[in-house]
């Protein structure tokens, strides 16, 4: 992300201070689960291990060298996101913070263009 951070605690710091936010998705390849983050700074690949209980994330891709296939799967992760906020606001058993944790997550990973 061309943050001139040189130090491990700084990218760390960096990270959770800004990238806290995402939404993954599963993917099944060779009896093993990988997965797809979203955040608003580019995509984080990584396994679930131990059962489900972990997710791991391995690598970190900026958006400017995502793929195809990765655009698509924050696509519909946004589109699911949408979904979800959608039906919690129409809900009759609307519950206020789900919908604030719901609007927070897809704020945080939507990119919004100031052109």
């Amino acid at each position: 992300m061309k943050l001139n951070l040189d130090k491990p605690l700084d990218i760390v710091k960096s990270y959770f201070m800004y990238g806290g936010h995402s939404a993954y998705s599963i993917v099944p390849k060779n009896e093993k689960e990988y997965t797809i983050g979203i955040s608003k700074e580019g995509i984080l690949l990584g396994e679930l291990s131990h059962n489900r209980l972990w997710l791991i994330n391995k690598t970190f891709i900026s958006r400017d060298i995502s793929n195809p296939y990765q655009d698509r799967i924050e696509s519909e992760l946004i589109a699911s996101l949408q979904m979800s906020l959608e039906e919690s606001l129409g809900s009759t058993d609307f519950i206020e913070d789900d919908v604030r944790i719901h609007k927070n997550v897809v704020n945080a990973m939507i990119i919004i263009d100031k052109d």
